[in-house]
């Protein structure tokens, strides 16, 4: 399991570099096409279809710098393999994962990753925040200046607060 994170993990980051090669703005990633193929990336690897994740982002421009797309990129990874492993659901169908990032005022932005999962145990949960994922996401959320919440809400979400960096055309 450790490594198939792990490799999760690269792919995130391969994904990335593969879209810059095939993108004439070479520092430059598509927030919108990245999420979805990244989303769809890790569902299958756990065996789910993409019909049980959605992406929305909703940014006046998705098109951000490398530097600032891979931290959110790692992010969404973490989080969306986080809630495939963890949220707890009566039917595999059922569950739903969402992945938003919206644009809040005063150039802020806020990434959401949800799920409908039941509440995890308390016991999961001291496990989780000594894990690698955990230590991972804490140091992202730092490397954007950001605030980090998670909280139950039918179901888990987990929501980041940053200031947006937008990128030069």
């Amino acid at each position: 399991q450790v490594i198939d994170e792990g490799r999760l993990r690269l792919d995130a980051i391969a994904m990335i570099h593969q879209k810059l090669y095939n993108n004439d703005r070479y520092t430059l990633v598509d927030l919108k096409a990245y999420f979805d193929n990244l989303t769809s990336l890790i569902s299958e690897s756990y065996g789910w279809t993409k019909e049980n994740i959605t992406t929305k982002v909703s940014l006046s421009n998705p098109v951000v710098d490398i530097d600032f797309a891979l931290p959110l990129a790692l992010l969404v990874n973490e989080l969306v393999t986080n809630a495939f492993k963890h949220a707890v659901v009566k039917h595999p169908s059922d569950l739903r994962i969402k992945v938003e990032l919206k644009e809040k005022d005063h150039r802020m932005a806020e990434l959401s990753v949800s799920d409908n999962g039941e509440k995890t145990t308390d016991q999961s949960e001291k496990q989780e925040k000594n894990s690698f994922g955990t230590t991972l996401i804490q140091t992202l959320v730092r490397q954007l200046d950001g605030n980090f919440d998670r909280y139950q809400s039918n179901g888990t979400v987990c929501s980041i607060s940053f200031k947006l960096a937008v990128a030069a055309e």
